[in-house]
């Protein structure tokens, strides 16, 4: 592959990267608690679908949060993973020894704010359904 002649730099995270890391574990855990909680008082059908309003135009079983939760937690859990290997990704530069610090560096970052992002997207959809 492209990849394979690419250096293998292990990045150092930083303070703040550790942070974002356990604030987005906190909010998976606090998910499926949430889940757990409420699930018994949910009503057997609940909103899964919106329009571009942002009105209820589809309803489904209460069991349906658990896909979304499923889903929501694999991703957060697979982007984790392949976030553990940047020089795998696209670059728009050539990746050589004095440059791939900086960039798997700031790709690392990125891949933790965006698993962030996603999550707490995820945890908006679970609060909405399961709580409101």
């Amino acid at each position: 592959m492209f990849y394979n002649n690419r250096p293998r730099i292990k990045v150092i995270k930083t303070r703040t990267d550790n942070i974002i890391e356990i604030i987005g574990w906190c909010i998976l855990v606090a998910l499926w608690c949430t889940v757990f909680i409420y699930y018994p008082r949910m009503p057997n059908t609940i909103p899964i679908h919106y329009n571009h309003s942002g009105e209820i135009d589809g309803y489904g079983d209460k069991s349906m949060i658990w896909i979304v939760l499923i889903i929501g937690s694999v991703m957060y859990i697979g982007l984790k993973l392949v976030s553990r290997y940047p020089h795998i990704f696209n670059y728009p530069s050539k990746i050589t020894e004095e440059n791939a610090l900086n960039y798997y560096t700031n790709a690392t970052k990125m891949f933790r704010y965006l698993n962030l992002i996603i999550l707490l997207i995820f945890g908006y959809i679970v609060f909405d359904i399961a709580i409101i």
